[in-house]
C-alpha cells in the first residue's frame, strides 16, 4: 500500500485560547495540496471567498455549508487551517476516510 501524499495534526492552536487547528506536515510544500484539500471536503461545497497576503503569511478564506475557515501558508512553509471546532471535525471526518490524507495522532498536552 502507498503512502498518502499529505499528514496532517488535529491540534490545539497557539497559546492557550482554546481553540484548535489543522496542521499540515508532509505535503505541505505541494502546489495542488490547496486543490487536494478542496476536493477532499467537495461534500462541504467550498468556495474561495477571499485572500489576503500579510507579512509572513498568506491567507485564504473559504466558505462551506458548514461555515467559514482559513486556509494559512507561512513563509517557512507551514500551512493551515483554522476554523469554529464543529467545522474542524467535520474536515477532520472527511480527511480521514480520504486515501490522500494521512491523520498523526497527537497528545494535547504536548502543545501546552
Amino acid at each position: 500500500m502507498s503512502q498518502p501524499t499529505y499528514s496532517y495534526r488535529y491540534r490545539p492552536a497557539y497559546g492557550n485560547s482554546g481553540n484548535w487547528m489543522i496542521e499540515f506536515m508532509r505535503g505541505d510544500e505541494r502546489e495542488e495540496l490547496m486543490k487536494d484539500l478542496m476536493n477532499a471536503i467537495n461534500s462541504l461545497q467550498p468556495v474561495v471567498e477571499g485572500a489576503s497576503d500579510m507579512l509572513f503569511v498568506v491567507g485564504i478564506d473559504i466558505n462551506t455549508t458548514e461555515g467559514t475557515f482559513g486556509f494559512s501558508k507561512d513563509e517557512w512553509g507551514g500551512v493551515f487551517l483554522d476554523a469554529a471546532i464543529p467545522l474542524l471535525d467535520k474536515i477532520d471526518e472527511l480527511l480521514i476516510i480520504n486515501p490522500n490524507f494521512e491523520k498523526v495522532e497527537i497528545n494535547p498536552d504536548d502543545f501546552r
